[in-house]
C-alpha cells in the first residue's frame, strides 16, 4: 500500500515538472496546470490525513493494549499476592496443626503401667493410704507391687488426651477443683470427662514422659520440690524440663498364679456319695479361672500344676515369687466333720507391713465372697474371713528389721511373702513378697456339694473368682 502512494506522488511530480517546462501553453493549459496542483495538494492532505489516524489509532490501539496489559498485570500480582497469602496461610494453619497434633498423637498405648519418677525410679506414683475415695492425694511412694501403684491409661480419640485410672480405686488422676496455678494439688476423684482429669502425654528425647494437663498447656505434673521422699506430693506446676516434671512409664503386665490345692496321692477332701474329689475340683476350677482370665491383654495366668501330681507347698508358692507375681491364690475346698456347715471362708495374711499385705487381700477377699454370693454361695457363720498366725514356733516367725514379727500358719501364703522355703525366719522381703490368699470356696460333705457336682456349677464358680480378681486388678 505505502508503494502505490510513493508512485502516485512521483507521478504527479513529473506532470508538474512538464507543465513548467510548457509554460508558455496556452491559457486552457494553465487551467489544466491549476486542476492538477490542486489535486495534487488534496492528495497529499488526504495521504497525511490518513497518516495520521492510521497513527492515532494506532497510538488508541497500543494505549488499549498497554491497559488491558496493565489489568491483566494486576490482576496477575493480585492472584499472585493472594497465593502468596493464602499459602502462607495455609502453611501458618500446617504448623499450628502439627504443633496441635504433636499433643494429640497417641505415644502410650493403652493399658495398665506403673508410673516411675525420673528422679528416683524406685519410687513412683501411689494412691494416699491405698483410699478408694474422691479426694486422696497422689504422691510418690518406694515400689511395692500393689494396685494402687498401677494406673490404666485410656485414650481419648476426640482430643487427643489419656484419662489415667487408679486400678486400685477406679478413680481418676485429677487436678484439684480444676486449678491452673502452679502447685496445684493432684488427687483422685470420680471419673466426670471434666478437662482436669484429661492429661497430653509426650515423649521426651531421653525417652521420660511428661504429662501436660489440658486445662492449661504449660501445665506440667510435678513432684513437690524434687523431693523422692515417700509421701512427696504431687502437683501441677508450670513446665521446666526439670526430672521433677519426667516420669518412665513401665508396661505392668500382670501375672497371676493359681494354686490348685492338693494333688496326686494328696488327693484331699472327698464326697463319696457324689464322687467328688478336692483335687480333681480345685484343678478344674483353676483352668476355667486361666480361660476367663487370658484373654485380657497384658495379664498372664500360671497354674502350679496343670496335672494331677503332688508338689510341695514351698515349690508352689516359689512359682510366685519367681516369676515375679502381683497375686498368689490357691484354690480349696472345705469340709468338717458334722457335714452341716456351709459357705466361704477366706485366709489371708496377718502381716500387714509396708506392701499392705493383709487390707489388700482383705479386700480381694471381699470381693470373691461378693462374687460367689451371686452363684449362692454366702459367707461361713465365722464371718469368712480369717488371718491365722503362729508366733509360738520359731521356723514360723518372720523377722522385720531384727526383731519377731507372728508369722502366718498357711506355708501358701507364708512362703509367697517371704520367700524363705526352709522356714529358718530371715528378714522379712517386703519388696519381693506376693500378695497371697487361701480361698475355700464351700464345703465338700454340705447342701453346698452341689455348687460343686456338674460343669456348669464349677463354671460359674470360676467365673466368680475371675470376677472378683478382675475387680481387684481394674480390668
Amino acid at each position: 500500500m505505502e508503494k502505490i502512494k510513493r508512485s502516485i506522488i512521483i507521478l504527479e511530480l513529473l506532470i508538474i515538472a512538464v507543465i513548467s517546462t510548457f509554460s508558455y501553453a496556452e491559457e486552457g493549459n494553465n487551467t489544466i496546470t491549476n486542476s492538477l496542483e490542486k489535486n495534487f495538494i488534496e492528495n497529499q492532505n488526504n495521504i497525511i490525513n490518513e497518516n495520521n489516524e492510521n497513527l492515532n489509532n494506532e497510538i488508541l490501539s497500543n494505549k488499549s493494549n498497554v491497559t488491558k496489559a496493565n489489568i491483566l498485570t494486576n490482576d496477575i500480582v493480585e492472584d499472585y499476592s493472594n497465593t502468596i497469602k493464602d499459602e502462607s496461610s495455609l502453611e501458618s494453619e500446617e504448623i499450628k496443626s502439627e504443633e496441635e497434633s504433636s499433643l494429640a498423637k497417641k505415644t502410650i498405648d493403652e493399658g495398665i503401667y506403673e508410673i516411675h519418677s525420673s528422679l528416683d525410679d524406685t519410687k513412683l506414683l501411689d494412691v494416699e493410704g491405698q483410699s478408694f475415695n474422691s479426694g486422696a492425694n497422689i504422691y510418690i511412694y518406694q515400689r511395692s507391687n500393689v494396685p494402687n501403684q498401677k494406673f490404666k491409661f485410656i485414650f481419648n480419640k476426640e482430643d487427643g488426651t489419656y484419662t489415667i485410672l487408679s486400678v486400685n480405686s477406679g478413680k481418676a488422676m485429677d487436678v484439684q477443683n480444676g486449678g491452673t496455678s502452679n502447685e496445684t494439688n493432684v488427687w483422685q476423684y470420680e471419673q466426670n470427662g471434666s478437662d482436669a482429669q484429661k492429661w497430653y502425654i509426650i515423649k521426651n528425647n531421653d525417652s521420660s514422659y511428661s504429662f501436660i494437663s489440658k486445662l492449661k498447656e504449660d501445665l506440667f505434673l510435678d513432684i513437690s520440690n524434687a523431693n523422692t521422699n515417700n509421701c512427696t506430693n504431687v502437683q501441677v506446676y508450670e513446665g521446666n524440663g526439670s526430672n521433677a516434671q519426667k516420669f518412665k512409664i513401665l508396661n505392668k503386665k500382670i501375672t497371676i498364679v493359681l494354686n490348685p490345692g492338693h494333688g496326686g496321692n494328696e488327693t484331699g477332701c472327698a464326697n463319696n456319695w457324689k464322687g467328688l474329689v478336692e483335687k480333681n475340683v480345685t484343678l478344674q476350677i483353676a483352668r476355667y479361672i486361666r480361660d476367663y482370665l487370658s484373654g485380657i491383654p497384658d495379664v498372664t495366668v500360671i497354674l502350679t500344676r496343670d496335672g494331677d501330681y503332688q508338689m510341695d507347698l514351698d515349690d508352689r508358692a516359689m512359682i510366685a515369687r519367681n516369676n515375679n507375681a502381683d497375686l498368689y491364690v490357691s484354690l480349696h475346698i472345705n469340709d468338717e466333720s458334722s457335714h452341716s456347715a456351709s459357705g466361704s471362708q477366706m485366709y489371708v495374711p496377718f502381716y500387714e507391713g509396708q506392701r499392705h499385705y493383709n487390707s489388700e487381700m482383705t479386700y480381694l477377699a471381699n470381693l470373691i465372697q461378693e462374687e460367689l454370693s451371686y452363684v449362692g454361695i454366702g459367707r461361713n457363720i465365722s464371718g469368712g474371713i480369717i488371718k491365722r498366725n503362729v508366733d509360738q514356733i520359731p521356723r514360723y516367725q518372720y523377722l522385720l528389721n531384727g526383731q519377731v514379727v507372728q508369722a502366718d500358719y498357711y506355708a501358701d501364703i507364708r512362703h509367697a511373702m517371704k520367700g524363705d522355703t526352709l522356714d529358718y525366719g530371715p528378714d522379712l522381703n517386703t519388696e519381693t513378697g506376693v500378695p497371697a490368699i487361701l480361698v475355700e470356696h464351700c464345703f465338700m460333705n454340705s447342701s453346698d456339694s452341689n455348687f460343686l457336682d456338674s460343669d456348669a456349677d464349677l463354671r460359674m464358680v470360676a467365673q466368680a473368682d475371675a470376677n472378683a480378681i478382675k475387680r481387684y486388678f481394674g480390668l
